[in-house]
């Protein structure tokens, strides 16, 4: 009368899905932790950058200059042209963090 063998089949098949549903989770979970690295450690540096007082953080561009002409000896740096050229960049900056802690 009840059909006990389609009812064992369903059963078979439900654990099934669920197993895949599950494998799936797990799988979901670690591409999102695996995306959300990159952001996590964005968050870290935005949350340093905003600990250095204001004054640091005008002297780190020709600091980084500095160094990357200290580092790569061999090819020539012009100071005043990147300066130059990045300033209304670094400026910018500037204005969008003073603006963000206001």
């Amino acid at each position: 009368m009840y059909p006990a063998a389609e009812l064992n089949d369903l059963a078979a098949r439900k654990s099934a899905v669920r197993a895949r549903v599950s494998v799936d989770r797990l799988r979901c979970a670690t591409y999102a932790a695996d995306a959300a690295r990159p952001l996590h450690l964005l968050d870290r540096v935005i949350t340093q950058w905003k600990r250095i007082p204001p004054f640091a953080k005008i002297a780190v561009l020709p600091l980084g200059l500095l160094l990357r002409q200290a580092v790569l000896p061999g090819k020539k740096v012009h100071l005043a042209g990147r300066v130059m050229r990045l300033l209304p960049v670094a400026m910018s900056a500037l204005k969008i963090l003073n603006a963000r802690r206001r």
